[in-house]
Parts: structure tokens; C-alpha cells; sequence
């Protein structure tokens, strides 16, 4: 599944009226995202300035991510820059995350997870409480996760069992979620 803004929306890992931006070479570009996940209300802001001018106003709304930061590269700073990837480097205003990494989360909670998962997703989460419960006897102060979140463990999905095409999918969510829960 190729998630898009829209299907981040339905999954309500985006919120209609969320903020998004990306900066480059120090230049900020900000926009809106709307029912069917739309971007409009397209700001700019220089690197020489702290303040926010509207931009690209000849566009009612871009349907893509790629389309929206082609614009405000070629357009407003006349940069042809053509490695340049949209959803590593535009950021969900509200969750601090890349859209690549909300796209990924869609992607998740969208594929079907077999049992071995839940039940590593159960350990991995029983092991964070007790780090939580050892760090509070020791009279310390848990740190403040960046992107908290727990993983309900009841399958809404069939469950299907691990063939050898779902390993390296299973090992990649395993890496994923220490590394989330650990920033």
C-alpha cells in the first residue's frame, strides 16, 4: 500500500488544518493541509527574515507533497534542485515527524500483523514500564520520550502467519519501534 496525505487523514495521523513545513538552505516554506489532503495557504519565509509572507497564490491547492515543494523551490526561490526528497524533509507541524515517517506508520497500521508481532510488540512495551518503574525506585526522573505512544495489542486484522517475504518487514517494524520509543 502506497499511503497518501488523504489516507494519513483517514487514519487520523493528520488532522484536517495541521500545519506542515520543510526548510531549505535556510528559507522556510509552511502550508495547511485540507479535506482530501490538500495543501493550501502556502507561506514563505527568507533566510534573511523571521517573518511569514503568503506565496504561490496563481495555485488553489497542490494534490501532491511533491508538487506543493517543486513549486515553492522552483517558483519562489528559482532552485532546480532535483534530488530532493519531499517526504523525508517535510515535517508534521504537531507530531514533529516527517511525513515519510507518519506515511510509514500508516503503512502499519494498514498491513496485517501476525501473532509473533503482538507478542513482541507485549514484550518490548512490559520492558519499557519496567525500565519506567526501576528509574522511579531510584528515585530519577523518567525521561520524556519524544514521540510517545503504545501499540494496542488487540488484532484488528486477521492474523496471518510470518512467511519468508514478511521477515525483513517484521525486522524493520522491530528497529522502528525501539528506535521510537528510545529517542
Amino acid at each position: 500500500m502506497n499511503s497518501s496525505i488523504s489516507d494519513m487523514i483517514k487514519s487520523k495521523l493528520i488532522k484536517i488544518n495541521d500545519r506542515v513545513e520543510f526548510k531549505f538552505k535556510g528559507h522556510t516554506f509552511s502550508a495547511k493541509i485540507v479535506e482530501g489532503g490538500l495543501i493550501v495557504e502556502c507561506k514563505y519565509r527568507s533566510n534573511m527574515s523571521n517573518k511569514y509572507v503568503s506565496c504561490l497564490n496563481n495555485v488553489i491547492a497542490f494534490s501532491s507533497l511533491t508538487a506543493w515543494t517543486e513549486a515553492c523551490l522552483q517558483d519562489v526561490l528559482e532552485e532546480y534542485y532535483t534530488r530532493y526528497s519531499s517526504w523525508k524533509r517535510v515535517i508534521h507541524i504537531p507530531t514533529n515527524l516527517t511525513l515519510s515517517e507518519l506515511r510509514d506508520r500508516c503503512k502499519l497500521q494498514h498491513s496485517k500483523i501476525d501473532i509473533e508481532s503482538y507478542k513482541e510488540i507485549y514484550r518490548l512495551n512490559t520492558l519499557v514500564n519496567t525500565l519506567k518503574d526501576f528509574i522511579v525506585k531510584n528515585g530519577l526522573k523518567v525521561p520524556k520520550l519524544k514521540n510517545e505512544f503504545e501499540i494496542p495489542l488487540t488484532p484488528k486484522r486477521k492474523i496471518i502467519k510470518l512467511n519468508l517475504k514478511d521477515k525483513e518487514a517484521y525486522e524493520r517494524v522491530q528497529k522502528k519501534l525501539i528506535n521510537d520509543i528510545f529517542k
